[in-house]
C-alpha cells in the first residue's frame, strides 16, 4: 500500500519549473526540428495573468496553461477567427495542436523548449530591457507611400501600416 501511495505522489508531482518565472515574458520561434515555419512569418508565446497566448502568422489564440511533472498542460484554448491564406491557416492549426498535446518544457538560461513526440519548438526571451535608441526603431516611410490620415468610411480599402501595438 505504501509503494502505490507513493507512485500517486510521483503521478500527481507539480513541475520544478514555477508559472511565476514564466509570468510577464514573450518568447519568439528561434528554431523547431519536426515542423517548418511558413517563410515570412514569426511565432512569438507569451505568458501573462497565468495564461498563454501565442500567434503564428493569422490568428491569436490564448488560454489557461498548467505545469505538470515536464508537460505543459493547455487548456480552454482560444483564438480570433480571421480568415488568412491557407499556409498560414495551416500553421495556425499546426502551433495550437503542439500546444494541446501536452508537449514537455524545459526554460533556462532565457531559453524555452516545448517538445513533443512529432516536433521541437526552441524559443527565445524577448528581451524588454534592451537599450534601443528611439531613432533607430523608427522606420522612414517607404518611398512613394503618402501618409494621410483617414476618418469614417475613408478606413475602408486602404493599405495599413501597422507602426505599433500595445497588450490588454
Amino acid at each position: 500500500m505504501f509503494i502505490n501511495l507513493s507512485f500517486l505522489f510521483i503521478a500527481c508531482q507539480e513541475s520544478n519549473l514555477e508559472k511565476e518565472t514564466l509570468e510577464g515574458k514573450e518568447f519568439i520561434l528561434q528554431e523547431s526540428e519536426g515542423f517548418e515555419q511558413v517563410d515570412g512569418t514569426g511565432i512569438s508565446l507569451g505568458f501573462e495573468n497565468e495564461s498563454f497566448n501565442f500567434h503564428a502568422g493569422c490568428n491569436s489564440h490564448s488560454g489557461e496553461y498548467s505545469l505538470e511533472e515536464d508537460a505543459f498542460i493547455s487548456q480552454d484554448l482560444v483564438s480570433t477567427m480571421m480568415a488568412c491564406e491557407e499556409p498560414l491557416m495551416d500553421q495556425d492549426a499546426w502551433v495550437a495542436s503542439f500546444f494541446s498535446s501536452s508537449p514537455r518544457i524545459d526554460y533556462s538560461e532565457s531559453i524555452l523548449t516545448l517538445e513533443n513526440e512529432d516536433a521541437t519548438l526552441v524559443f527565445a526571451i524577448v528581451d524588454e530591457t534592451a537599450d534601443v535608441d528611439e531613432e533607430e526603431e523608427i522606420e522612414e516611410e517607404p518611398e512613394g507611400v503618402e501618409v494621410v490620415e483617414v476618418v469614417g468610411r475613408d478606413l475602408m480599402n486602404k493599405n495599413w501600416i501597422v507602426d505599433g501595438y500595445f497588450s490588454n
